[in-house]
């Protein structure tokens, strides 16, 4: 290590958790779920962790963590540059225990490592849905993705016209606080969407079922996390249409009638 290098690190007399991964998915599945770890070591310790995010903190990063009982004061931001702090904690992710060495799965291609803890991931929904009001009537939602630019729905329109003829109304989770999201899946009986980060919020969801639309080419990440938490799960592959996918609507109807 060069001594340039040691001049310009700021050292910090802190003890931080730095929850790294700030994609809406791996946020939710990732790092809120280490929060358990910080309140354990808390406890053991006595000392609580300031919780340190990348610069910028988005909106559902600061909602999520305050429902878990982070206050504003217990953040700090990484602006960038080098720092060393007092302790650095880092919970572990948890999840399943594996058959594979680490270095195995290194050089093998699957998606055990997308396998979370369901026991993990219950935490996250009771903590979150402790703290919020929920609505008492159940749901049905097909989730748009109207707020990007691709795995969009090119016949949403027709799409939908057949699903709100069978009690479905429209959400687009980009659109709507972290804890209106929770809201909204918590009540869903019934959800139909295309892949994407929007469908991670299932976590919330104790009885729904799913319906999700992939394109051709998919990781089954979502079938893996319904499987996690005891959902069911179908899904149906659609037509690629560029960045986007054309949905087969009679299919979907089938499958939506055979759930209903």
């Amino acid at each position: 290590m060069s001594n340039n290098y040691l001049k310009s690190t700021e050292s910090v007399q802190q003890e931080v958790c730095p929850l790294t991964s700030t994609h809406y998915y791996h946020w939710l599945l990732n790092e809120l779920p280490r929060i358990r770890g910080v309140e354990y070591y808390e406890k053991e310790t006595g000392t609580t962790p300031k919780i340190l995010i990348p610069e910028p903190i988005r909106q559902y990063e600061k909602e999520s963590l305050r429902l878990l009982g982070i206050n504003d004061e217990q953040i700090i931001t990484w602006e960038g540059g080098c720092k060393q702090y007092q302790a650095v904690i880092i919970p572990s992710i948890a999840s399943p225990e594996m058959e594979k060495s680490s270095i195995r799965q290194a050089f093998e291609y699957d998606l055990s490592y997308k396998i979370y803890s369901p026991e993990a991931l219950r935490w996250v929904r009771r903590k979150v849905l402790d703290n919020i009001d929920l609505d008492t009537d159940a749901t049905r939602l097909f989730i748009a993705r109207t707020d990007t630019n691709r795995r969009r729905v090119i016949n949403r329109e027709e799409l939908l016209a057949t699903l709100k003829q069978n009690g479905f109304e429209v959400f687009v989770p980009g659109n709507h606080s972290f804890e209106t999201q929770a809201r909204k899946f918590a009540s869903a009986e019934l959800i139909v969407g295309p892949h994407g980060a929007g469908l991670t919020n299932i976590i919330f969801s104790p009885d729904a079922r799913v319906i999700e639309l992939v394109g051709e080419k998919n990781k089954p990440t979502k079938f893996l996390l319904s499987s996690s938490l005891g959902l069911e799960y179908r899904c149906i592959v659609c037509e690629n249409r560029g960045k986007d996918i054309y949905v087969d609507i009679d299919r979907v109807m089938r499958m939506v009638e055979e759930y209903l």
